[in-house]
């Protein structure tokens, strides 16, 4: 799991990844669910989409921090709007639809609701 994230994150700085592994990965988690009819996604969602949208979490924390310190709101605000086509493109490409609320959910929080105070100045 570790090293998904990683290329998950590899992808975010920009880097190019094997995107037809990473889907792969991510859908056997899907695949490995649905042996339990009754709770297909439990094991997608305990050991990738939740681990997965902490580490989105951090990432776009740290990232968000620095890049307003450094350049102002202003700049903020078009980089969180690049940033946030950039995950639904992501969602798309690699998450179950399960989650692209939830992956929006945090987005937001981290990139909008966590910042809004400074935005609002």
């Amino acid at each position: 799991l570790r090293a998904l994230l990683e290329l998950l994150t590899k992808e975010r700085d920009g880097e190019m990844i094997n995107t037809t592994l990473v889907a792969e990965v991510i859908q056997s988690y899907v695949k490995l669910g649905s042996i339990n009819k009754n709770k297909p996604l439990d094991i997608y969602k305990e050991h990738f989409e939740t681990p997965f949208l902490r580490d989105t979490n951090e990432y776009y924390a740290r990232e968000s921090s620095s890049f307003i310190a450094a350049n102002g709101v202003s700049s903020y605000m078009k980089k969180a709007k690049t940033r946030i086509e950039e995950e639904e493109s992501r969602a798309k490409k690699y998450l179950d639809s399960s989650s692209y609320d939830h992956l929006k959910k945090e987005i937001d929080a981290v990139l909008i609701v966590r910042h809004k105070e400074i935005m609002q100045v």
